[in-house]
């Protein structure tokens, strides 16, 4: 990967668009004080995602901004752009060229892009960590800084260059969430808290609420039994009204049949009547005519006085006409006879009638007052005939009507002794229900009392256990918190030794040559662990031979160094195990433990067996000790080619 355009516009002094082209090699910007050298640093700086002003030799994002001159007005805005040949995927951007782009106003707006998409600074910042270990930017007197440096800042120098950054930002910023994550989990616990009460509250309502349902599905499914008896028994009751019902119209039927008969009775008892009637207008009028033979004797009574002598020859003509007259009345009676066999209530009447008219002989002078007489007695004979008539006709329908209730009372009465009868046996059903309903009842009760106790003590075994699983959780959740942060440390450490991060660039060329060619090479790093607490003794000790390679043979390390001197990629060291001679490190002189004294260096790590002889030859005459009074003494003591270093990690030659 290299550069290959810087582009600037805007930016410090570069007022117009200024395009710098990288070539494939070393390239150099050169001239006097003043003419802007810094600032082509401050771009690359700048367009990277550098935030700090005073890095930029700046006080404010305004003097980013190119400010104008005598022939020149100031620029509105500052835009750089930095195109990267991506083609071996240093950046983790899925492209062969890579445009990094970063544009500022005056009014105070920044913008990002990466390959004109708009972006965040984050993005950037993520895009171009692995920059670090291939184009540390070093500015004036940073050498001299990194020799002045302290170890722990040295180390982090290193860790810089060994493209650690990346991993730390995603340290921090799993860190910030995670710090996030515990608030929110202390908000929880608090909401949890307060909520626990009501919890309770509302644990108690759910098991009433459990044991109402619990007792209402009972209820229900005794309720429907019930419902289901009383619909086999509606059933049945069903069954006999249905049954009862086609007697009922069978009945009607006939009652409807005597109902017809009635009528035509009621027909021919109405034509009989009628003919009577016709067979009385028959005798009204033979009484009209009666009436006027009657003013006719009158006439001849009115002049019998004059014509007495005439009523002498005359008589035997009106013993004649009273013959006649009395035949007619004879056939009258016989009439009268019939009319009081069918009206009984008359007969008494129609006898006076009779008797009135066989009184007509009694005299003539009464003959007409008996007529007139035998005339309202007929017409209160009709009359009295016409109310009998019509009381017998009430009578004969209060009769039908009171049969008709008398029938359907007994009906009735029949049905209510049937319901009667079955209400009797549905009650002892019901009873008997009730009774067995009434032990499930108890038996369920007591159940249920078993039933809550059990639960109750259920309850308390998963309130335990729940606070177990609590404890037994969080104690999870921060042992995989510890183990994913160690395996992040040590992916990362991984990646670093796989990718040889940390080491010159000579030693990393090796190293990939040796990768490439199958031979078995490896740093001193690797090879050898020390105790936590003498790390950093050994560290110092070691120094800059962490970064030594071991090789089986001087012809492997041989062939190597031909292969560095071929690309040009940088020096390293190298120790062939077939040569290599031991450090030498048994003096009688040298103290192992006491009085300070730690031990020798070779003896207090662990390394492989092969390994052994590199161990001895580089830490073999290393002395480690608590202090640097134990330090001093020990340098007059022990004999020369000795050196010394604490724990703490001061270092002491002899």
């Amino acid at each position: 990967m290299y550069l290959k355009r810087l582009e600037i516009q805007g930016f410090k002094t570069f007022a117009s668009r200024t395009v710098f082209e990288f070539q494939p090699g070393v390239s150099a910007i050169v001239g006097p004080n003043g003419s802007g050298k810094s600032n082509v640093v401050d771009a690359i700086r700048w367009v990277l995602g550098e935030q700090s002003y005073s890095t930029l030799r700046s006080r404010k994002a305004e003097d980013l901004i190119f400010g104008g001159g005598p022939r020149r007005a100031p620029s509105g805005f500052a835009e750089v752009s930095l195109t990267i040949d991506n083609s071996d995927r240093t950046l983790p951007i899925a492209f062969d060229t890579v445009t990094i782009t970063r544009r500022s106003t005056r009014s105070g707006d920044h913008e990002y892009f990466i390959n004109r998409a708009k972006v965040r600074l984050r993005d950037v910042q993520e895009a171009t960590a692995t920059l670090g270990g291939s184009y540390t930017i070093i500015n004036q007197g940073l050498v001299d800084n990194v020799l002045d440096l302290r170890p722990e800042e040295r180390r982090r120098l290193f860790e810089d260059a060994a493209d650690i950054s990346v991993h730390e930002q995603r340290r921090n910023e799993a860190m910030r969430r995670l710090r996030d994550t515990d608030t929110n989990v202390r908000r929880t616990d608090d909401v949890i808290t307060e909520l626990e009460p009501r919890l309770r509250s509302l644990r108690r309502q759910a098991g009433a609420a459990k044991q109402y349902r619990d007792i209402k599905h009972d209820l229900d499914s005794v309720q429907i039994r019930l419902l289901r008896l009383q619909q086999q028994q509606s059933e049945i009751q069903l069954a006999h009204a249905q049954a009862e019902h086609g007697q009922v119209q069978q009945q009607v039927q006939q009652l409807q049949t005597r109902r017809d008969q009635m009528s035509a009775q009621i027909a021919t008892a109405r034509e009989h009547i009628r003919t009577l009637r016709e067979q009385i207008s028959a005798v009204y009028a033979e009484g009209s005519r009666l009436h006027s033979r009657a003013e006719t004797l009158q006439r001849a009574i009115a002049v019998a006085d004059e014509r007495a002598k005439a009523v002498t020859q005359r008589m035997h003509e009106f013993t004649q006409g009273q013959q006649e007259a009395e035949q007619q009345l004879t056939q009258l009676q016989q009439q009268l006879v019939e009319l009081n066999q069918t009206l009984q209530q008359q007969q008494h009447q129609r006898d006076e009638y009779q008797r009135d008219l066989q009184r007509i002989d009694g005299g003539r002078a009464s003959y007409n007052e008996q007529r007139r007489a035998l005339r309202n007695a007929v017409d209160q004979a009709q009359r009295a005939e016409a109310s009998t008539q019509a009381a017998i006709r009430e009578r004969q329908r209060q009769v039908e009507r009171l049969n008709e209730l008398k029938a359907s009372l007994s009906q009735h009465q029949q049905n209510d002794q049937l319901l009667v009868q079955q209400a009797e046996a549905t009650r002892a059903q019901h009873h008997t229900a009730l009774n067995v309903a009434q032990r499930a009842l108890d038996a369920h009760q007591g159940t249920l009392a078993d039933t809550q106790q059990a639960v109750t003590q259920a309850r308390q075994q998963i309130e335990t256990l729940r606070t177990e699983r609590a404890t037994n959780e969080e104690a999870i959740t921060t042992a995989r918190r510890e183990l994913n942060q160690l395996d992040s440390r040590y992916q990362a450490l991984l990646q670093i030794q796989r990718s040889h991060g940390g080491v010159v660039q000579g030693v990393k060329a090796a190293m990939e040559w040796a990768s490439k060619s199958g031979a078995d090479f490896a740093l001193v790093s690797t090879l050898i662990s020390a105790p936590a607490d003498l790390e950093l003794a050994i560290e110092t000790a070691l120094g800059a031979r962490l970064q030594h390679i071991v090789t089986p043979t001087w012809n492997e390390a041989e062939s190597a160094i031909a292969a560095l001197k071929k690309s040009g990629q940088g020096r390293a060291t190298f120790l062939p195990l077939d040569t290599l001679r031991s450090g030498g490190g048994g003096d009688a002189k040298t103290p192992t433990s006491g009085d300070g004294v730690i031990g020798i260096a070779s003896q207090l790590v662990t390394a492989d067996a092969k390994y052994a002889k590199v161990v001895d030859y580089l830490i073999g005459r290393t002395l480690v000790v608590r202090d640097l009074d134990v330090a001093r003494r020990e340098i007059k003591r022990i004999g020369g080619g000795w050196q010394i270093v604490t724990v703490s990690g001061e270092q002491v030659s002899s």
